[in-house]
């Protein structure tokens, strides 16, 4: 396992408290088009994207008819289209099921490889300043305000220079420990395939009274009748990782000695320089998902801060 490499105080307290900004190299957008594609959308993806307010964006997954996640989903509502931010690695598997599901409605989907993605977080400061050229809506990978900015490179560039005679950029260390401060999955490392949204800890991307959507019977029997086998969850430990380099999910024990049976697997850790801590996310079978309690990585103690999701952090 890798930890993320150290950042500056001063970044994380510009990303907690003040302004920054990051381009997204990782997001691909793609566009919603035709009459139907508010109805049609809304029967694929968890959240209701029928009346999206002019600015702001729904965030959503999207499940297979297994209930499990094929993606994460930013949408907004330019007018004549709905236009989708979704990870790069998602994308082709996620438009496959789209197509498979347009059957007789008047729904086109529309790749935009040329259109790139520019996060301002805390960009209320640069709102009043947004060039015609781009588009901007409200986006929040950190649960925290910000925006992001959508077009071409030439015009991306632009805003770009002009942000960095105002606002820091956002240092990529400094990004992880927020997000690891806040406990928040990251998909492709935290989330992928193999996950319900409810063992991610992501319940609050589902609508349960929009209607009906691909994968729902499944969410919705395992929200009301179900058992998840394991939960992720939000560990600390007092120092740096030292055991586990070597893979990917290291694996977390109820003792040292309990070397046979896994109580867990690591997915996200960073060390915290300004908390002298590490954050850690891992998912912990069920009997184990209790606050406060300790599994070890080799000789070192995790202690069991919380289930994600279940707290309003």
């Amino acid at each position: 396992m890798t930890l993320n490499p150290p950042a500056s105080f001063e970044n994380i307290h510009v990303l907690e408290e003040r302004a920054a900004y990051r381009e997204c190299p990782e997001l691909a957008v793609v566009y919603v088009r035709g009459d139907d594609r508010s109805s049609w959308l809304n029967g694929q993806i968890t959240n209701d994207v029928r009346e999206i307010p002019q600015g702001q964006s729904v965030h959503a997954l999207a499940v297979n008819v297994r209930g499990k996640i094929l993606a994460e989903l930013f949408v907004a509502d330019l007018g004549d289209a709905l236009v989708l931010l979704v990870h790069k690695s998602a994308e082709t598997t996620l438009l496959e099921s789209f197509e498979r599901y347009i059957i007789m409605e008047d729904v086109t989907l529309e790749r935009a490889p040329e259109t790139c993605a520019l996060y301002v977080h805390g960009a209320h400061a640069i709102s009043d300043a947004v060039p015609a050229t781009l588009v901007s809506f409200a986006y929040a990978p950190l649960g925290l305000p910000g925006r992001v900015f959508l077009g071409d490179r030439a015009n991306l560039d632009k805003l770009t220079r002009e942000l960095e005679g105002a606002l820091p950029r956002i240092d990529e260390g400094a990004y992880e420990i927020v997000r690891m401060r806040r406990a928040i999955p990251r998909f492709g490392r935290d989330f992928d395939g193999h996950n319900y949204p409810q063992e991610v800890g992501l319940k609050r991307l589902v609508s349960f009274r929009k209607g009906c959507y691909l994968g729902q019977e499944v969410v919705c029997t395992l929200e009301n009748r179900g058992k998840l086998s394991r939960h992720l969850c939000a560990l600390e430990a007092p120092g740096p990782l030292e055991a586990g380099e070597s893979s990917d999910r290291p694996q977390l024990f109820t003792s040292p000695e309990a070397q046979g049976d896994p109580a867990g697997a690591i997915t996200s850790a960073v060390w915290d320089p300004e908390q002298q801590k590490s954050h850690v996310l891992a998912y912990v079978r069920r009997v184990h998902a209790v606050p406060g309690a300790t599994l070890f990585v080799g000789t070192q103690a995790l202690t069991l801060a919380r289930v994600v999701g279940e707290d309003s952090a």
